[in-house]
């Protein structure tokens, strides 16, 4: 019977905490295709107001906002093109740097990796927030206000990832290392050949965190950018006009789309990595490194 009510209990409080997570984006996908006059008079009165001066819904459905943010005004694409713009290398260099850094840090020896580990670790534990004005006096000096260079730069490096990518190659045995030292391989064929291939699926979900941390950032390109036109989209989304509640709704609605698809299309992600061209492009940057060597 305890169970009974323990089960009972347990669906309640995950239908309630599902619905109120679930609230946000169903009350924007319902507004986003709803008309502006009927979206004002919905959210601006009580309901029975609202029934009384919109009698029948006759007009209540519209795609008037999807037209005015993506044909209508050049606005919303061109912002989206910017936060493409500064994602991107965003994601690619903290990926690079961050594996890179976290495999020196995992092989190396010594109290000196040991503590700069746990310097990563402090630097995880600070917020953003606080960062962003050394970030700014770092960027003023080096004259790269106002350029790509100014939201690129503090973002090459996490030390989220270092610090976790770090604490997953510990994990590797170190029988492997050692069987592939006595076949020959230097670190740089270590690192390609085995524990790249070995983090694969912790990179990918780290890629993953990266962007959606990364498309939704907000004070960096505000403090960096002095040129509205190279906001991204999510400054832009907070510039929308008030009594524009419905070209709101929309605008949020493709402002999600890319990071939904991310997490949909994951498994054929993964699928693609898999292939055996992966193995043939490895394989000859091996030779390139071993060339390199010689």
């Amino acid at each position: 019977m305890k169970k009974k009510i323990y089960a009972v209990i347990y669906v309640v409080l995950c239908v309630f905490v599902l619905t109120l997570s679930l609230f946000p984006p169903v009350v924007n996908l319902i507004g986003s295709f709803l008309s502006e006059d009927f979206v004002e008079v919905v959210f601006s009165s009580t309901l029975e107001k609202a029934v009384s001066e919109y009698v029948g819904f006759k007009h209540a459905f519209s795609l008037s906002q999807y037209i005015d943010v993506l044909v209508a005004s050049p606005d919303y694409l061109y912002r989206f093109w910017n936060s493409i713009f500064i994602v991107a290398p965003v994601v690619v260099f903290q990926l690079v740097f961050s594996s890179l850094t976290a495999y020196g840090l995992a092989r190396g020896k010594g109290r000196f990796f040991t503590i700069t580990l746990y310097v990563f670790l402090v630097l995880m534990m600070l917020p953003k927030q606080v960062t962003v004005i050394p970030n700014y006096y770092a960027v003023k000096r080096l004259n790269m206000l106002n350029t790509w260079m100014a939201v690129w730069l503090p973002g090459v490096l996490s030390s989220f990832c270092v610090y976790l990518l770090t604490r997953y190659m510990k994990r590797i045995p170190e029988g492997l290392f050692d069987a592939a030292k006595i076949d020959g391989a230097g670190d740089g064929r270590l690192f390609v050949n085995m524990v790249l291939p070995i983090c694969r699926g912790e990179i990918i979900a780290l890629g993953t965190l990266i962007l959606v941390d990364s498309w939704n950032q907000v004070e960096l390109p505000l403090i960096m950018f002095n040129k509205s036109t190279m906001y991204p989209l999510s400054v832009y989304l907070s510039t929308i006009r008030e009594n524009a509640v419905g070209i709101s709704f929309a605008s949020s609605i493709i402002y999600m789309i890319p990071v939904l698809l991310l997490f949909l299309l994951s498994p054929w992600i993964m699928a693609i990595i898999r292939l055996p061209i992966w193995k043939d492009i490895l394989s000859k940057f091996e030779m390139q490194i071993g060339r390199a060597h010689v």
